[in-house]
């Protein structure tokens, strides 16, 4: 009988945390270091939950909406905008670590073995991308 009298109370918390799990799980699929085919699915799905208990109490309560349609509408939107977030962090990186094999190929940096070795990024490509993670990092990027 408790239990009945509990569960209209934790209609509004566990969609605010579902809708706030889809945004996230979506970033997290994309993000360069969580999204690799190599993560395994477990383990993504573990990060996209710790992920959603850090954002969802700093994020205002999302109101339970009372049609099916207004509900699948906020999900759809809220995993594109995921969507969309992760993938432009991903081409961040992505330009970062293009731009450092170009610098590198310039200054003839990357072929300081002949050729002979094939480095899948240069040592330039990784000194851009930390130093443009630690940019964002020291400007407020992640908050």
């Amino acid at each position: 009988m408790a239990l009945a009298e509990l569960l209209p109370l934790l209609d509004d918390p566990l969609w605010h945390g579902f809708v706030v799990f889809v945004r996230v799980a979506a970033i997290a699929s994309m993000l360069p270091a969580f999204g690799e085919q190599s993560v395994p699915a477990r383990i993504k799905l573990v990060l996209a939950l710790a992920f959603m208990l850090i954002v969802a109490p700093a994020i205002a309560p999302i109101p339970l909406s009372e049609t099916l349609g207004d509900m699948a509408f906020l999900v759809v939107t809220e995993v594109l905008s995921g969507l969309a977030l992760g993938i432009g962090i991903r081409l961040f990186v992505l330009a970062l670590q293009t731009a450092g094999t170009i610098a590198a190929n310039a200054t003839s940096l990357s072929q300081v073995f002949g050729g002979s070795g094939v480095d899948p990024m240069p040592a330039m490509g990784y000194i851009l991308i930390v130093g443009g993670l630690a940019l964002a990092v020291m400007t407020g990027l992640h908050v």
